[in-house]
């Protein structure tokens, strides 16, 4: 291999690197060369045989293994223009990721090209799911990116493989361009689309992970605190005055659409499940609000269907219609009441608002509920928002976090386990760029991910039926509500189609929505094909920044007001 490999440096030192005739030449050596190492390694053969799913491009890519590795490597190239790759491995068992000791290329053949040599072989656990190199500055070449043999290598053993090379868009020489050549995932079934790929990558991928987000497996979403609020990719909102969780002295979290959650702190997640949960509650037990999540008829979709809200010793249930049922119903302490747009005070004095459709509860202390009433295609459904006061930040508990301001702890069981933070929505940013042919299966590390965050994280907010604030026909109770076998599948923006993520795109953007509820905007209307999905989310939006005016407003006058609104509501001594 040695005799041929100085052969075709001669050949490229005298005839020229971007010669047509010579570069097909190289390449079909090159492929004898790499047909020879995926037969020596054995690559291709697992790939008939029984394994695990290995991780795809997204997980490698943002490992911060990888991330460092890489970063090593290139800074050490741009001294000596010398390139350096290793090989990518991957713990089943822990989703850990790491990589092999460098190769370096020989400075002495005037190209300083690296031979990574032959893959690591496979183990029980460890499996070589990767392979990278670097391409330094070097004023000798003018063509950019992967070589032929590049991308023969990598779609023989059938491995993805990343190259780092210079910009040439740029002088600054620490400016580089990330790509991805063959497959996306080790073993990806041979499509046309991916022999010999070879496509730019952003590089917003490679960004290192935020301080404190985790181990080598970290795909780069967990959000950093700050005064500005974070998105689950760790980036900061665009808009800050339309970003639930920094509402300067108030902790604001939602849970809206099918259903997605922005915790207290601002942390993102998608929590398609089924059932009643615990969606904030105050450590001392005066606050509580639970929701009720139900699956749509047909559609692997579920949506809040019914919220009871606990402020002091009062109880206030709201039910969206459900079936053979027009109108909603309103309770307060199990009464059924009707309100028109008017405020009541509550027995143990907390405040009961009702504006247009939309119902506001106030406690006593300051935390405020708002439920509005949300139809789309005929489905009732309901958006809920928790806003919390600043005096109360780490004294909360449930779905929306800890209000402790930070979010890469807001999913923690209700035992205090943490699960680590990884975008349920995939990254958006990478779908929309489409660097990968969709739709794509989720990797093993992201189904871990949704088992934990479904069964583990998600599994412990339900409530039980002594604890539930819900008030139930006869012959119910929260076990009707309950189907811990839904999501029977689970999906981020990667599973749907190019052209249903380009449209659902379009939807959301028309409408308004900006960029911090994108993903679940996109994730809503291209599932369901709705587009009422986004005036919904806009709607979200839009009341965030309108709540916030009117809190303060209402703020100031608050104290002034002491006489209670003579409503009579049934059972109240008022």
């Amino acid at each position: 291999m040695s005799t041929i490999r100085s052969l075709l440096i001669l050949c490229r030192r005298f005839l020229g690197r971007v010669k047509f005739s010579l570069i097909l030449f190289l390449a079909t050596l090159l492929l004898l060369v790499n047909l020879s190492t995926v037969a020596k390694a054995g690559l291709s053969t697992r790939c008939k045989e029984a394994h695990p799913e290995f991780p795809g491009i997204l997980s490698i890519a943002t490992s911060k293994a990888v991330q460092e590795a890489m970063d090593l490597d290139w800074k050490a190239g741009l001294k000596d223009q010398i390139e350096r790759g290793r090989w990518i491995q991957w713990n089943k068992q822990t989703g850990e990721f790491s990589v092999s000791a460098v190769k370096v290329g020989d400075p002495t053949t005037g190209d300083k090209e690296v031979d990574i040599g032959f893959p690591p072989p496979d183990t029980e656990n460890i499996f070589t799911v990767g392979m990278y190199h670097t391409h330094p500055p070097n004023p000798k070449y003018k063509d950019v990116g992967p070589s032929p043999a590049d991308k023969f290598k990598a779609t023989g053993l059938r491995l993805p493989s990343l190259v780092r090379d210079s910009n040439p868009d740029t002088p600054d020489p620490n400016d580089y361009q990330n790509y991805l050549v063959g497959p996306g995932q080790a073993c990806e079934p041979e499509d046309p689309e991916n022999i010999n790929r070879s496509v730019k990558l952003p590089n917003e991928l490679f960004q290192p992970a935020s301080p404190g987000s985790g181990n080598g497996t970290n795909n780069g979403t967990n959000g950093t605190s700050g005064t500005n609020g974070t998105d689950s990719n760790g980036n900061n909102s665009p808009d800050n005055a339309s970003n639930p969780g920094n509402t300067g002295d108030k902790g604001t979290g939602s849970s809206y659409g099918d259903p997605h959650i922005i915790t207290l702190d601002g942390f993102r997640y998608s929590f398609q499940t089924v059932g009643e949960f615990l969606l904030e509650q105050s450590t001392d037990g005066k606050f509580i609000v639970q929701t009720r999540q139900e699956k749509v008829p047909k559609q692997e979709l579920s949506l809040n269907t019914a919220v009871a809200v606990k402020v002091g010793s009062d109880r206030i249930g709201y039910y969206a219609p459900s079936s053979g049922k027009s109108e909603a119903v309103l309770r307060v302490n199990g009464e059924v009441i009707t309100l028109k747009d008017e405020t009541v005070k509550l027995p143990d004095g907390g405040f009961l608002q009702k504006q247009s459709s939309e119902y506001t509860i106030e406690s006593p202390r300051g935390e405020q509920v708002i439920i509005r009433p949300i139809k789309v295609a005929g489905l009732p459904f309901v958006n809920v928002t928790v806003t919390v006061p600043n005096k109360y930040q780490g004294q909360m508990t449930g779905l929306l976090g800890d209000f402790d301001r930070n979010v890469n702890n807001d999913l923690k069981t209700r035992g205090g386990k943490l699960i680590p933070s990884q975008s349920s929505y995939s990254n958006v940013k990478l779908a929309l760029s489409n660097f990968l042919p969709t739709p794509i299966p989720l990797d093993e590390f992201q189904k871990s991910y949704f088992d934990k965050l479904y069964r583990d994280f998600g599994d412990s907010w339900r409530i039980k039926q002594e604890d539930s604030l819900f008030d139930y026909e006869k012959g119910q109770s929260t076990a009707t509500f309950t189907d811990r076998n839904f999501p029977k599948r689970y999906h981020n923006i990667a599973s749907l189609m190019p052209n249903q993520i380009s449209q659902a795109e379009n939807v959301c953007r028309q409408a308004g929505v900006n960029d911090f509820m994108l993903e679940g905007c996109i994730l809503d209307v291209g599932f369901t094909g709705e587009t009422g999905f986004a005036k919904n989310m806009v709607n979200v939006l839009t009341h965030t920044v309108v709540d916030r005016a009117v809190n303060r407003a209402l703020d100031e006058v608050r104290s002034h007001i002491n006489i209670p609104i003579p409503v009579k509501i049934p059972g109240f001594p008022f």
